[in-house]
């Protein structure tokens, strides 16, 4: 009741309290849409870094840690600051500057936390050559991403505080020149994050450059590589019809080589077959002789014997020595013994007999 009736001298209502709530927490509200919006427009894709960028996004998040641990450093001196406060039971003005500081401590917060998330995100993305050293820096920004979890925790329980401040600010005043200065060098410290994340958005699109022109040379090495494949498999194709044709040449000449040997196969027996009719017919031919020899003898003999009958002639000659002597002795047709027919037919039968046996 005390309390309430300074509030009613000093001019201070419950009412007025809760319209500077009402208002605060609508300027909270516009500054989260609004740092929200500039976190949406200034998204940025991220592509997989070479050896120099993760060498210089190293560097970078070493700045980030010395980054964090000052922003560290400013909460404990807020904090400090909020302890000071409490005890000084500060005026309306210096809640307004420390719900701005906290603002501004949020923001910070806020696009740190992006920061981490993007070289997080980048550092996910580069190749499996180098997993070893991207799980190092992954893990410098996940333990990063947990620091700041519980600087945001921090700022949550700051938060209620603050709010502690304001409704003993509203019942107090003090002088916030100290608390001012400070928040001059966060607003500093501020600009100088606000630049290097400016430099590490240019560089990032430097990367991304750059990986853009590496992806036109695969392109192009892809291309060459298609234009090679398609080269060798026209250069298969002809191989299979080339060997396809040899084989078919190798077939013909197979089967010529095979016509070739038959067809000697062929002369060869038909050279022993007239081997063998030549030895047949000399073997006729001999046959024939010796009987042409005895019919001749025959006919030689009856001649003789004819001649002998009538005795001797004037010269008193036989006609045996006239032939011996090689005078020839007209012999009538009479003289001249004619073959039977069926001697003839014994004959044929030598004959056809003969070329049998030499078939056989």
């Amino acid at each position: 009741e005390e309390e309430e009736e300074e509030e009613e001298e000093l001019g201070w209502s419950d009412d007025d309290d809760d319209d500077e709530e009402g208002e605060e927490s609508e300027e909270e509200a516009e500054l989260e849409q609004d740092s929200g919006a500039d976190l949406s427009e200034e998204q940025i894709d991220f592509t997989s870094p070479d050896k120099e960028e993760l060498e210089e996004l190293r560097k970078q998040v070493a700045q980030a840690e010395e980054e964090r641990d000052q922003l560290h450093q400013t909460v404990e001196m807020q904090a400090k600051e909020i302890a000071h406060l409490k005890s000084d039971k500060q005026d309306d003005s210096s809640n307004n500057s420390m719900s701005n500081e906290l603002e501004h401590l949020r923001m910070q917060l806020f696009e740190k936390d992006s920061e981490i998330a993007a070289f997080k995100a980048s550092l996910e993305d580069v190749h499996e050559e180098e997993n070893a050293v991207e799980k190092d820096h992954v893990a410098k920004a996940t333990a990063l991403q947990g620091e700041v979890e519980k600087m945001k925790m921090t700022l949550a329980a700051r938060d209620d505080d603050i709010i502690e401040l304001k409704k003993a600010a509203s019942r107090s005043g003090a002088t916030t020149d100290g608390v001012n200065k400070r928040l001059n060098a966060n607003e500093k410290s501020l600009e100088i994050a606000n630049s290097t994340i400016s430099q590490l958005r240019l560089e990032l699109e430097q990367a991304k450059n750059s990986a853009a022109n590496s992806g036109i040379e695969v392109a192009g090495m892809q291309k060459r590589w298609e234009e090679s494949a398609a080269s060798a498999t026209a250069a298969n194709r002809e191989l299979s019809f080339a060997q396809e044709e040899i084989r078919s040449l190798q077939s013909e000449l197979n089967a010529s080589k095979k016509k070739c040997k038959d067809a000697h196969s062929r002369s060869e027996l038909l050279n022993q077959e007239l081997t063998k009719v030549r030895a047949q017919m000399e073997e006729q031919e001999s046959k024939f002789s010796k009987k042409l020899q005895k019919e001749a003898a025959k006919v030689l003999s009856q001649q003789s014997g004819t001649q002998s009958s009538p005795g001797v002639d004037d010269e008193g000659s036989n006609p045996s020595s006239s032939l011996s002597n090689g005078v020839e002795v007209p012999v009538s047709p009479k003289q001249i013994p004619v073959p039977s027919p069926n001697e003839d037919e014994e004959d044929d039968d030598d004959w056809g007999d003969s070329w049998g046996d030499g078939d056989d």
